[in-house]
């Protein structure tokens, strides 16, 4: 009962303002199915009670109207203007289900009690709510396929590059000699007299020289005059 009043009273607009425009002119039948029964009780059969039962319920702040002497079936007119039917209940008997219920009823139903003749006839209308003049937004569903999830191999191989050092480490290596130094014998130093003694000690030698060459001259020639006599 809940789900079906659960549509929307504005919904109702459109085939409220084409009754309007069809009114005192008879639908086609259509003969639909009760949406739920309740049983009999005296209670039920004022439009008080609907009313009441519309906004405890639902919320539906709505005007109910009965109709006692209903014909079978019972066709559902226009709805007032600016209104829209949300419950009719066509009553039948006094068993456990007495009160047929339908909710949002269209003008042009052919209503009949399903077991039992009709007894009377209650119909309910209430305000359209106020229909926004933006349309809906239409959400577009993005596509069931998951997205592909491409993976690019690389197109140049990883370099490892070494930088070389700029400039070549240098071995400095000393060239071996070849040359074979000249063989020199030992050298045996004689010590000189130095400065000034040593001049004056060369002249004495110098001087003792000629000396003993004189007397040997002196010598040589004695021998020789010796040896002439």
């Amino acid at each position: 009962m809940r789900s079906t009043l659960s549509r929307s009273v504005a919904a109702l607009a459109a085939g409220a303002a084409l009754s309007l425009a069809s009114a005192g002119v008879a639908f086609a039948d259509a003969t639909p199915v009760p949406d739920d029964v309740i049983p009999h009780d005296n209670t039920h059969n004022q439009a008080s009670f609907w009313e009441a039962y519309l906004l405890e319920e639902f919320g539906i702040e709505a005007t109910c109207t009965k109709d006692d002497k209903p014909g079978d079936p019972w066709i559902v007119p226009a709805a007032p203007s600016g209104q829209a039917w949300v419950l009719a209940v066509v009553k039948g008997g006094a068993g456990d289900s007495a009160n047929e219920l339908y909710y949002e009823p269209e003008a042009g139903w052919a209503l009949s009690h399903q077991s039992k003749g009709n007894s009377h006839v209650i119909i309910c209308s209430a305000v359209p709510e106020e229909v926004p003049t933006t349309p809906p937004t239409t959400e577009t569903t993005p596509p069931t396929t998951p997205p592909t999830t491409e993976t690019t191999p690389p197109t140049t191989p990883p370099t490892t590059e070494t930088t070389p050092p700029t400039t070549p480490p240098t071995t400095s290596t000393t060239p071996v000699s070849t040359s074979t130094p000249p063989a020199t014998g030992p050298v045996i130093e004689t010590d000189r007299p130095g400065g000034s003694g040593g001049a004056a000690s060369l002249g004495l030698v110098a001087a003792a020289g000629v000396l003993a060459a004189a007397a040997g001259a002196l010598v040589l020639n004695r021998r020789r005059q010796s040896a002439e006599h």
